[in-house]
């Protein structure tokens, strides 16, 4: 797979055989990358059109709520921003938080 997708943006097989594993993880990720904005903006593009298209032709109040509908579900989804943070927070077990404990009565005795 790795070969396929990489072969157009490396110049061919013989590129990406020899290309050190790092950079090629790097090119497949910004590969997969280029292809999800790619994808986003088809959404976007194909959201706007309908707009467009419903904004010329008016319609009635019963196809109104069927229009409607149907917009929310082609409409784009916004990205979640990932944060730094973790969602939750994380604990040590109860050896290791015990032996941070003493540590610290250590720290604070000295």
């Amino acid at each position: 797979m790795v070969i396929f997708k990489l072969s157009k943006e490396l110049g061919g097989r013989d590129e990406v055989l020899n290309t050190p594993f790092n950079e090629l993880l790097a090119h497949l990720m910004t590969h997969f990358q280029n292809e999800e904005c790619k994808a986003e903006k088809e959404q976007a593009d194909y959201y706007m059109n309908f707009v467009a298209m419903l904004n010329s032709n008016p319609q009635s109040k019963e196809q109104m709520k069927s229009v409607m509908k149907f917009m929310k579900e082609i409409q784009p989804k916004k990205k979640v921003e990932q944060s730094s943070k973790p969602k939750k927070k994380y604990q040590w077990n109860e050896r290791v938080q015990k032996k941070i404990e003493a540590r610290k009565r250590a720290e604070q005795n000295m």
